[in-house]
C-alpha cells in the first residue's frame, strides 16, 4: 500500500505544523451525491477542519452514505400492458405485497481523514488539494479538492461559511457542499 504510506507521512508532515500562526478549526455539516461499490446515493457529513498555517486536515467521524439498493431480494417490479405496476415475487412469478417492491435504503457508516495544500490564499476562497483515506465500502485511499469559501466580513455581518468537496478513488467518488462554523 504504497498510497496509504504516503498519506500517512503527508499527515505527519501536517501534524509538525500545529503551532504556526495562521491556525483556525471548523465544524463542517455537508451533504451530497457519493458513489460507493457500484452504487449511487445520498451522503451526510460531520466534519472537523484544521487549518494549518497552508494546510488542511480534515477529520470525518460522521459519514453516512444513504444508498438506494431497489426492492427487497426476491421481489421485482412489473409493468401489465394496461399499464399498471405490479409486484411479483422473482422465483415463482406470483403478485406480491407492494411493500416488497418499495425501495430499500442502506445506511453505509465510515470514517475518512485527508489533508490538503491550500493553492489560493490572497481571497477570500480557500482551495486545498490533497489525499486521503476512508474505511468502510470500500476502505480506499483518494484524491481530494476542498473549497472553504469565508465572505469578507466588512461587506457582512453575518457572513454564510461555504464547505465544498470532491473526491475521486477506487470505487469512491464524493461530491459535497455543506456549511462550516469556527470553533
Amino acid at each position: 500500500m504504497k498510497i496509504t504510506s504516503i498519506t500517512v507521512a503527508f499527515f505527519l508532515l501536517l501534524t509538525q505544523n500545529v503551532f504556526s500562526q495562521d491556525n483556525s478549526s471548523y465544524f463542517s455539516v455537508d451533504t451530497g451525491v457519493k458513489y460507493t461499490d457500484g452504487k449511487t446515493g445520498i451522503g451526510l457529513s460531520g466534519k472537523i477542519l484544521f487549518s494549518v498555517d497552508r494546510f488542511l486536515i480534515n477529520v470525518n467521524p460522521i459519514d453516512l452514505n444513504f444508498i438506494p439498493t431497489g426492492p427487497k431480494d426476491g421481489f421485482r417490479n412489473e409493468t401489465l400492458s394496461d399499464g399498471r405496476e405490479v409486484c411479483r415475487n422473482s422465483s415463482n412469478g406470483q403478485f406480491a405485497k407492494k411493500e416488497n417492491c418499495t425501495t430499500q435504503f442502506d445506511l453505509i457508516y465510515g470514517l475518512a481523514i485527508d489533508g490538503g495544500y491550500n493553492l489560493n490564499r490572497e481571497s477570500d476562497t480557500d482551495f486545498f488539494v490533497g489525499a486521503g483515506f476512508r474505511t468502510n465500502s470500500p476502505t480506499t485511499p483518494y484524491i481530494t479538492a476542498n473549497l472553504l469559501y469565508k465572505p469578507n466580513k466588512e461587506f457582512s455581518s453575518n457572513p454564510v461559511n461555504i464547505f465544498g468537496k470532491i473526491a475521486a478513488g477506487r470505487k469512491f467518488f464524493e461530491l459535497s457542499i455543506g456549511l462550516f462554523f469556527p470553533i
